[in-house]
C-alpha cells in the first residue's frame, strides 16, 4: 500500500490496510520516497500474490506518488498494480484519469456509476467507496452520545446546513475546517473517526450539478459507524443503497431540518434505517467481497 496522501480526509491508507487485515491479507506500507532499488532489498514481497494499491487522484511522478520507473519495476517483479481514483469526476478529468491509469496498472477502482461506457470493462471496478473493515468503525446506536456531527471541509454549502441545525436547538458536533478555520483540521484518522462513531446522525453531500456528483468518503464512513446518514439528493449513493431504507435523502436545508427533527423524536425509526444501511454495507460491500473481486479480476486479466 502506497501512502502518499497528506490530508486525513483523503487517507486511503487507513481504510485499505484495515480492510486487508480483516481478510488476513499481509500488508506493508511502501514509501515512494525510497530509491526504486531499495523497495526490493528486503523481504518486502513474499512469493504469494503481490498487489500494490495506489492513489489514482494524481499521475506518477507528482505529489508524493511513485515514479514511472517505480511502476516499471513493479511490473518487472510481477507485482500487480491496483489504482483507486477517489475523485473521479464525470464532467471534469475523470475519463482522463481512468485512461491514464489503465495504461499503467492492472485494475482501476472508481466510485462513480456515471461512467457507464467504462464500467463494462473488466479492468474497471465500481465500488461505493474505500473498502471498510467492520472494526474499528462500527458502534452500537446505544453507545452514541452526540446528536449530529459535521466533519470535513466546508464545501457545497455545508456551513449553511450546520448553522441552521444550530438555530433549531439540536446539539451539533462541529469539526468542519476551512482556510479560515485550519485548527479544525485532523491529522490522525482515529481522531477523525471519533465524532462519526459517537454521533447518531451525520450530514454529507457530494452533489455538484445534474452532470456531476460524487459519493464522499464520509457518507460510507457514517453508514459504517452505525449512524444515520442524511445525504443531499442527486448523488450516486442510491445506486448502491436504498433511499429511506438505508439512508435519508435531503432536498434542501428546510427539508433537512424537518427530517432531522422528526428522526430525533423517533429514534426507533432512525436506528432501524441506520442498521439497514450498515447491514447492506457489511454484507454486500464487505472487505471479503471487495478483495475477492479484486483477486478474481486480476486473475482473469
Amino acid at each position: 500500500m502506497n501512502r502518499s496522501n497528506v490530508l486525513v480526509e483523503g487517507d486511503m491508507f487507513f481504510t485499505f490496510m484495515n480492510s486487508a487485515r480483516e481478510c488476513d491479507i499481509t500488508t506493508q506500507c511502501i514509501d515512494p520516497k525510497l530509491p526504486s532499488h531499495s523497495i526490493f532489498t528486503t523481504e518486502t514481497f513474499a512469493d504469494a500474490e503481490e498487489i500494490i494499491i495506489l492513489d489514482g487522484n494524481v499521475p506518477a511522478n507528482s505529489h508524493g506518488q511513485f515514479t514511472n520507473s517505480h511502476l516499471e519495476d513493479f511490473h518487472k517483479a510481477g507485482i500487480r498494480i491496483v489504482v483507486d481514483i477517489p475523485d473521479c469526476y464525470y464532467s471534469q478529468d475523470g475519463r482522463d484519469k481512468i485512461d491514464y491509469w489503465l495504461r499503467h496498472s492492472d485494475l482501476v477502482i472508481i466510485h462513480n456509476s456515471r461512467f457507464e461506457n467504462i464500467i463494462s470493462s473488466h479492468r474497471v471496478m465500481l465500488w461505493p467507496g474505500f473498502p471498510i473493515a467492520y472494526n474499528p468503525y462500527f458502534t452500537m446506536w446505544t453507545d452514541k452520545k452526540d446528536q449530529i456531527s459535521f466533519t470535513g471541509s466546508n464545501h457545497r454549502n455545508r456551513e449553511d446546513y450546520k448553522q441552521r441545525v444550530g438555530y433549531s436547538g439540536i446539539k451539533v458536533t462541529d469539526l468542519m475546517h476551512s482556510r479560515e478555520r485550519p485548527t479544525n483540521s485532523i491529522s490522525r484518522y482515529s481522531d477523525y473517526l471519533c465524532p462519526l462513531k459517537e454521533s447518531k446522525f451525520a450530514f454529507a453531500n457530494g452533489f455538484i450539478s445534474n452532470k456531476e456528483s460524487i459519493i464522499v468518503g464520509r457518507a460510507i464512513e457514517t453508514i459504517a459507524s452505525g449512524g444515520l446518514l442524511l445525504y443531499e439528493v442527486g448523488s450516486d449513493l442510491n445506486f448502491f443503497f436504498t433511499e429511506y431504507q438505508d439512508f435519508i435523502p435531503v432536498l434542501n436545508i428546510p427539508d433537512f431540518i424537518e427530517k432531522l427533527s422528526f428522526l430525533g423524536k423517533n429514534e426507533t425509526v432512525a436506528k432501524s434505517i441506520a442498521s439497514s444501511g450498515s447491514k447492506v454495507l457489511f454484507e454486500e460491500f464487505s472487505s471479503s467481497n471487495f478483495w475477492h473481486q479484486i483477486i478474481d479480476r486480476l486473475n482473469s486479466n
